[in-house]
């Protein structure tokens, strides 16, 4: 049978056996050494293991590995836990330029983050925690060398001479990504495959080669826009039940980004109904613009040209446009021209739908963000039912 923890053995062999304080502690050493050179134990969250046991092996590594106190690291790490997916360690470091009189002074904090979404074993856990001390340790060292190449280096060459010299003088392989070969725990699964996400994907984007994209429903329609835009195909629309694979794909939201992976891996997922196809005229009426205000006029600059915001709810829209009425009537004061010249209806009112792809960024609230489509485009919108015209803005004196 196997134990996950030393004291759980004990607690159970203490009801059969009567041990002293010297053979209980000459087993505690015996079972202690089995577990870090053999994985025994049974494979469990790093929040299992407790932020007591995790801190005890960072000062453990801090002292073998790095230095101890004469090294970079601190004592008192700040480390913790998260839900996150798609690493199961992270080392985030907050850097702070201050310039002084002799050039530039650099200030790092690092924290530890452990993800809940793998159950990993001790050694596991181990070789990620001493992955993410690696980058602690370099970010504090260049803050103290003052070199922001140092901070900044990632799995560059310092990282990697410092994964040979511990791989060298212990049982531990650390490598660039330890975490390839690991499954998602049952929470992490559940989480994956109920978070409102599909797969976009476009069949032979390059010869043999599927491009593959991980998007929210709400999406879709937008998103699959410019995915026809950018390969050129129309594409597929799938749901998948296997949520280490979708976890492969981070969610995008406001760009493309797809991947590319064998067309017969693809083939054979369908074929095995681990992805199912979708009908995406389902989600024709949604995406991140349905329902927003497009307000719009001929480019004064170029008559070939659109020029058009996109504003998020009503009450802005109507505040926008009545501010940028306000600011004509008083660059026409400032002019000398006279008001009765200036368009009432400078701007068209249209109601985006989910089709609408004209647009890369967040829909404006306090300021009109004006970019530019040709009038072809615009017009390919409005027939298209992209763009559906929507009376006129209530401006205000």
């Amino acid at each position: 049978m196997s134990y996950t923890r030393v004291d759980e053995f004990f607690d159970r062999a203490g009801e059969l056996v009567a041990f002293d304080a010297n053979q209980r502690a000459m087993m505690e050493s015996v079972i202690h050494a089995l577990f870090e050179n053999a994985d025994l134990e049974v494979a469990r969250s790093p929040k299992d293991y407790g932020i007591g046991y995790i801190k005890e092996r960072y000062s453990k590594f801090r002292d073998e590995f790095f230095g101890g106190d004469n090294g970079f690291l601190p004592a008192d790490m700040e480390i913790g836990f998260h839900k996150k997916t798609r690493a199961l360690g992270t080392c985030v470091t907050s850097l702070v330029t201050r310039n002084v009189v002799f050039g530039q002074m650099y200030f790092v904090r690092c924290k530890i983050m452990l993800s809940e979404s793998y159950d990993v074993s001790r050694k596991t856990l181990d070789e990620v925690l001493i992955h993410e001390m690696i980058h602690a340790d370099l970010a504090y060292e260049g803050a103290k060398k003052d070199d922001l190449a140092l901070i900044k280096c990632q799995h560059g060459a310092p990282f990697l001479a410092k994964c040979r010299e511990i791989n060298s003088s212990s049982d531990y392989t650390i490598t660039v990504a330890n975490d390839d070969a690991l499954t998602l725990n049952e929470g992490a699964v559940n989480r994956v495959l109920k978070d409102n996400t599909v797969l976009v994907t476009v069949m032979d984007a390059r010869p043999g080669k599927t491009a593959v994209s991980r998007v929210r429903r709400p999406d879709i329609g937008w998103f699959s826009s410019r995915m026809k835009q950018w390969l050129g195909k129309e594409p597929e629309v799938f749901e998948c039940h296997d949520a280490n694979f979708m976890n492969q794909f981070p969610i995008k939201r406001e760009r493309v980004g797809a991947a590319m992976m064998p067309s017969q891996t693809i083939q054979k997922m369908i074929g095995d109904n681990i992805l199912r196809k979708v009908d995406s005229a389902e989600f024709a009426t949604e995406g991140p613009y349905a329902g927003c205000i497009v307000a719009a006029r001929p480019n004064t600059k170029d008559a070939g040209y659109m020029s058009f915001s996109v504003i998020g709810t009503e009450q802005d829209a109507e505040l926008l446009v009545t501010k940028q009425w306000a600011c004509a009537k008083m660059l026409a004061q400032m002019k000398g021209q006279d008001e009765s010249d200036l368009d009432t209806a400078k701007y068209k009112r249209y109601r985006a739908t989910g089709k609408f792809n004209g647009w890369s960024g967040r829909p404006c609230k306090s300021k009109f963000l004006v970019t530019n489509a040709p009038v072809d485009q615009f017009q390919k919108w409005l027939l298209d039912g992209a763009l559906v015209e929507d009376g006129k803005f209530a401006v205000y004196p």
